[in-house]
């Protein structure tokens, strides 16, 4: 989870406030709830689709019945994952998290 939450947090406050200079100099938006919006939006885009992996080995982690163990630890997650579903697999999810994302961080 600590993986994760590293991965989103630093990709999105990273990026902010130079998505949003980025806006502010190419596009008519000036600051308000419109700039924050594009901002907002771009920058769960890009932390996403970078960080997705880690959301993906948090929730099968997480998904796991009580009592049994699928996984050995996070690397093996991640390796399993990729080997039995493909890359593809490991971006499962990637639309919904998007929206999530772009709607709950503006």
């Amino acid at each position: 989870g600590l993986h994760r939450q590293l991965g989103f947090c630093t990709i999105r406050l990273g990026l902010y406030d130079t998505t949003k200079d980025f806006y502010m100099k190419n596009t008519p938006l000036n600051e308000g709830l419109p700039l924050r919006f594009a901002a907002g939006i771009s920058t769960a885009v890009a932390a996403v689709c970078i960080a997705q992996p880690t959301e993906v080995v948090k929730i099968r982690m997480q998904a796991a019945k009580s009592g049994t163990v699928r996984y050995s630890g996070t690397l093996a997650a991640y390796y399993k994952i990729a080997v039995t579903e493909g890359t593809k697999g490991l971006w499962s999810g990637l639309g919904p998290n998007i929206n999530r994302l772009s709607i709950s961080k503006i």
